[in-house]
């Protein structure tokens, strides 16, 4: 046996889907996650008062009646609220050296999510937004390779495209699309020493940085982008599916050109 469950093995999941709010029961869930976790209900009871900015209740003092008050608190919040609780969780657990309670309760969080169907996990105690499988290898290689390179423009630019899409309630489409672009942009200006070249001019002055038609369908995907960000501003909305799309398709292209910068070709 390989201790996975049936869904696991077979690779069923429900489709992720950032922009479907979590169940009503979501906060019962959660709770029973905490608690096989071996998360101490005192400990997340402060962490709520904390981030609330509220003086904490010490009429309940037996275990049993914190984990009720705290399942309590979580149903009277906002669901990006009851995120934001989390991460500020993860550091308390590390900082307890709760190592292992920590890791625990982040696997079996994320399990969750995925059981839901909702687009997110928690990495490094930081709720992201989880795509389809090319979207994370696209971002994980690229991120990579900007590393490896002491690529920190792109790096930066490529992590803030990241965050644009994981922004609670609401994604930012058109700053993910924007930085995105830029992280790509940021390394090809890198490859070929054009520094204040746009991505399209990179492109023109120098039709060899990638091999064609790959050269034509990256323009024409800047060239999209611009439109679409430029669209977005004056009140037309963009579609998360294009965003993502946008974003893996520039984070692969700046992948390749990293590396073929660290090859030196």
């Amino acid at each position: 046996m390989t201790g996975k469950v049936f869904s696991e093995r077979f690779g069923y999941a429900p489709e992720a889907d950032p922009n479907r709010e979590p169940p009503g029961d979501f906060a019962y869930g959660l709770l029973q996650i905490l608690r096989e976790s071996g998360v101490r209900a005192e400990t997340v009871r402060q962490v709520i008062y904390g981030y609330f900015r509220k003086r904490e209740n010490y009429d309940n003092t037996r275990s049993e009646d914190i984990w009720r008050e705290v399942h309590s608190l979580l149903q009277d919040c906002e669901w990006f609220q009851v995120f934001n609780i989390l991460e500020d969780l993860y550091p308390k657990l590390t900082s307890e050296r709760k190592l292992e309670v920590a890791a625990v309760f982040q696997e079996k969080l994320n399990q969750h999510l995925i059981n839901l169907g909702l687009g997110w996990e928690m990495k490094n105690g930081i709720i992201e937004i989880r795509g389809s499988d090319a979207f994370q290898q696209a971002i994980e290689s690229a991120l990579s390779a900007f590393r490896e390179n002491n690529l920190v423009r792109a790096h930066s630019e490529m992590h803030e495209a990241l965050r644009d899409l994981s922004r609670r309630p609401k994604p930012d489409l058109s700053g993910a699309m924007q930085h995105a672009i830029a992280a790509l942009e940021a390394v090809a200006r890198e490859a070929t020493g054009d520094k204040k070249a746009t991505l399209g001019e990179v492109l023109k002055h120098h039709p060899n940085l990638l091999p064609k038609p790959l050269d034509s369908a990256v323009g024409k995907i800047w060239g999209y982008s611009s439109e679409l960000a430029r669209h977005a501003k004056e009140g037309v909305g963009l579609k998360f599916e294009e965003t993502q799309m946008t974003v893996t398709l520039a984070a692969a292209v700046a992948c390749y050109l990293a590396q073929k910068l660290k090859s030196g070709g």
